[in-house]
Order: structure tokens, then sequence, then C-alpha cells
């Protein structure tokens, strides 16, 4: 009987809290680095060209990407992030790519390579 109930604490206890633990971990990370960057420029510690680059565009599809690795969705977690590290890459060291030429057909073989695999991992 006690297992039985146990059990419904568990699922009741999950129920309540959607998130995993690693979720949770990964904000208070982020916040302890915001509040360090945030430090860090009052101070003039970190150059302005670091700090445009980490208060960017291209380091939010980092983050987001770094958010899906941490709730287990590793595949577009992955591709997400590799894809913001290479956008935060060229634009920190001044880099031109040509987004017709490179980055759209790019982004189609990404999200081929990307459906074949959460494809590949339903049928399982």
């Amino acid at each position: 009987m006690e297992i039985l109930s146990e059990e419904k604490q568990e699922k009741a206890t999950e129920e309540k809290h959607p998130l995993s633990r690693s979720a949770y971990n990964f904000a208070g990370v982020l916040m302890i680095v915001c509040g360090l960057v945030w430090l860090c420029s009052n101070y003039n510690l970190l150059s302005p060209k670091l700090i445009d680059t980490i208060l960017s565009w291209q380091m939010l599809v980092v983050a987001v990407g770094a958010w899906l690795l941490c709730v287990r969705n590793y595949i577009s977690g992955g591709i997400i992030t590799a894809f913001g590290l290479l956008l935060v890459l060229v634009d920190y060291f001044d880099i031109y790519i040509s987004f017709e030429r490179l980055i759209l057909p790019l982004l189609l073989v990404v999200g081929g390579i990307a459906t074949i695999c959460i494809k590949g991992t339903e049928q399982k």
C-alpha cells in the first residue's frame, strides 16, 4: 500500500513541476551570468565589443538552443546552439558571409537532417 501511495505522490509532484531540475539549473546559471556581465560592464572590465556580442540577438539564439538542450531536446537544441554560435563568431570577428549563397542552403540541409533524425526517433 505504501508503494502505491508513494508512486501517486511522485506523479502528483511531477505534474505540479513540469520542468526538469536541469531547466531550473539553466535558469539559475543564466541569471548568475547576466548579473556578472552587468557587474563587469558597470566597472568597465569588459570591452564594449564583447558586451555588445554578449547582449546580442545572436546570443539569444544560443541561449534558446542551450535551453532546449537542458530540457533534453538534443537534436533541435544542438542545431540551434551550433547555428547561434556560428552567428556569434561571424558577428564578433566581422566576417562577411552571404546569406543567400551560404546560409539559406545550409539551413535547408540542416533542416533536412533534423527532419530525418526526428522522424527516425519517432518510429522506434
